[in-house]
């Protein structure tokens, strides 16, 4: 397959931003979001391709389901009484 820029392709449902590095003067850092999990690998393939110093790229997941809610009181019932 070949794309037309492919120094800007980004997975679906991603979104991807150059920011000014934290502490670097001259640096800057690249942010990504994004939802599937899966897409945690075209990031990290690009970042430590990218990569000059060796040093692997930080990751930092968040976490959370919509569908986990508080049980209602059958299944804390249910719960309670499971061995």
């Amino acid at each position: 397959m070949e794309f037309r820029n492919p120094h800007y392709i980004i997975p679906l449902g991603s979104a991807k931003q150059i920011l000014s590095h934290p502490f670097l003067k001259r640096g800057v850092t690249e942010l990504a979001i994004f939802q599937e999990h899966r897409y945690v690998f075209f990031y990290w393939l690009k970042w430590t391709r990218e990569n000059t110093d060796g040093k692997p790229p930080c990751l930092v997941s968040l976490d959370w389901h919509q569908d986990l809610c508080y049980p209602c009181e059958t299944k804390k019932k249910w719960l309670s009484e499971l061995d």
